[in-house]
């Protein structure tokens, strides 16, 4: 009976599956659904985007992605903390596009992205309005693969780099944040480029894993909104509220998001865009090992919790 019913469980799945591709675009309970062969999209009328079920991040209405950690955030402080000019940028796991088109903000910045869910590409195409229309910007250009594959063959170099896996408890997050990942994006990096990554999303564990992993590659290291996400560099990082806002005097979009938050944050008593930024020493405590291709710990947070002891640099 076990077998029994292990073995129609099976075929219903694949069934599911089966009906999905053969119907590329689905509807139900207010939810619209892209099926193909690189994964489910299911996007809600809310705006929430969740990838094989699970939770990816939310469309736009043009401006409510402004303040978000996750993308708007970690563009706006990977541009702010390179010194000199900005050419060109990638962003590699570019998703719905709104980390890209916030880059594309920067006037004169080449953004190239890696996404390797082909499924998202339809979601794009549909939903134009809820996704600051990425697909067709002038200056984003798309390359639907995988991005350490992509990054290997491909020598171009970058002023920024963003680096967001879907979640760190996902199974391949390791790939793109171990130590061997990390060398490959940094030898892309131009001289004093910047790397901004998704580094936190609440256990302590993996967060110290990660930093263990940006201080071995990186000299400097700064984070933002409460860790979430943490800035790279092997120049220094300057972080005040002068530079944000003599950044904020430049021509563009992302300087006019910048300005507008600034002053809402402001009047919320929340110290303007500064009081999102954590501070020098929010990345001191690392764990003891780093994470690397073979020993993908990051993916496992109940393991990682047993088995990651937390050290202070310098002691």
């Amino acid at each position: 009976r076990g077998r029994l019913a292990a073995a129609l469980a099976t075929g219903a799945a694949l069934l599911v599956l089966t009906l999905g591709l053969l119907t590329p675009v689905t509807r139900t309970d207010g939810t619209t659904t892209w099926w193909g062969r690189d994964g489910v999209v299911e996007v809600t009328d809310d705006g929430d985007v969740l990838i094989d079920g699970l939770w990816h991040t939310r469309l736009t209405d043009g401006r409510d992605h402004v303040g978000r950690p996750y993308s708007w955030v970690m563009a706006m402080a990977a541009v702010t903390a390179r010194e000199g000019p900005l050419d060109r940028a990638l962003v590699i796991g570019a998703g719905v596009g709104i980390s890209s088109v916030t880059l594309a903000g920067v006037e004169g910045l080449q953004v190239d992205g890696y996404e390797i869910n082909r499924t998202l590409r339809p979601v794009l195409e549909a939903l134009p309005h809820r996704t600051l229309d990425a697909l067709n910007r002038d200056r984003v250009r798309w390359m639907w693969q995988d991005a350490r594959t992509g990054l290997a063959l491909d020598e171009t170099t970058y002023d920024v780099i963003l680096s967001a896996p879907l979640h760190l408890r996902q199974a391949g997050s390791s790939m793109l944040l171990s130590a061997e990942y990390l060398r490959l994006a940094k030898s892309r990096l131009n001289p004093g480029g910047v790397l901004a990554v998704y580094a936190n999303e609440g256990e302590p564990a993996q967060a110290l894993l990660v930093q263990r992993t940006l201080a071995d590659a990186f000299r400097y290291r700064q984070t933002w909104y409460d860790g979430m996400v943490t800035v790279c560099s092997d120049q220094p990082i300057v972080v005040s509220e002068a530079r944000l806002a003599a950044f904020m005097e430049r021509p563009g979009a992302l300087a006019a998001q910048m300005r507008r938050l600034d002053a809402e944050l402001a009047a919320e008593g929340r110290g303007g865009l500064l009081g999102l930024y954590d501070g020098d020493g929010a990345a001191d405590t690392v764990a003891h090992l780093p994470i690397t291709d073979d020993w993908p710990l990051l993916e496992y947070p109940a393991l990682a919790e047993r088995v990651v002891q937390p050290i202070t640099l310098g002691d």
